[in-house]
C-alpha cells in the first residue's frame, strides 16, 4: 500500500473554509470593538467639556465678592461682581453668564469694568465673549442667604444630556449673597 502525500481537495477546501470563517468573525469582533472605542472617546469627551465648565462656574463663583441673578425676556444674567478669577490676568474682573433665550446659548463675558446689556459697541473690544455651550434647555441659579451661610444652586440643563447637572454650591464670601 503507498503512503499517502499531502491533502486531498476536500480537506484544503474545509481547511479553507475554517480560516475564512475566523477571520469573518475576528473581523466582526473589531468593528464592534472599535464602535465601542468611539463612544467611550464621546463620552468621555463630553465629560471632560461639562467638568472644565463645572470648573469655570465654581471658579468664579467661589472668588466673587458679589453675586446676583437677572432675568429678562431675551436673556438671563448670572453677574459675578468683583471675581478674582479672570481668564485675562485681571486682578478683579466682572463676569457674567450670560443666557441668551432664543439661541440656546451659554456664554461667559469677562471685563475690567462693569457689563451692561447691550455691550456699546465702544466696549465690545474691552468685553472678553467665550461660548460655553449650546443647545441648553434651562440654566438657573438661586442663591441662598442664611445666618452663618450662603449658598448657590445651578441647574444646567442640555439637550444632549440625559441628566441635568445640579449643583450646590456653599459661598466662603458671606457678603457676596
Amino acid at each position: 500500500m503507498a503512503r499517502r502525500r499531502g491533502f486531498t481537495l476536500l480537506e484544503l477546501m474545509i481547511s479553507v473554509l475554517l480560516i475564512s470563517l475566523m477571520v469573518f468573525f475576528i473581523s466582526q469582533g473589531e468593528s464592534v470593538l472599535r464602535s465601542a472605542a468611539d463612544t467611550m472617546q464621546r463620552a468621555n469627551e463630553a465629560q471632560q467639556s461639562r467638568q472644565k465648565v463645572l470648573d469655570l462656574l465654581v471658579a468664579d463663583l467661589l472668588q466673587a465678592q458679589r453675586v446676583s441673578v437677572l432675568s429678562g425676556r431675551e436673556y438671563d444674567q448670572l453677574y459675578l461682581h468683583g471675581t478674582r478669577h479672570s481668564l485675562y490676568g485681571r486682578p478683579k474682573a466682572e463676569v457674567v453668564y450670560l443666557v441668551r433665550k432664543p439661541e440656546q446659548t451659554l456664554m461667559r463675558l469677562e471685563s475690567a469694568e462693569a457689563i451692561t446689556l447691550p455691550i456699546p459697541s465702544g466696549r465690545l473690544t474691552q468685553t472678553h465673549h467665550l461660548l460655553i455651550t449650546e443647545a441648553l434647555t434651562s440654566f438657573k441659579v438661586y442663591i441662598a442667604k442664611e445666618e452663618a451661610r450662603c449658598s448657590a444652586l445651578l441647574y444646567i440643563d442640555r439637550r444632549e444630556e440625559e441628566l441635568p447637572l445640579l449643583l450646590e454650591l456653599g459661598l466662603l464670601n458671606h457678603d457676596a449673597c
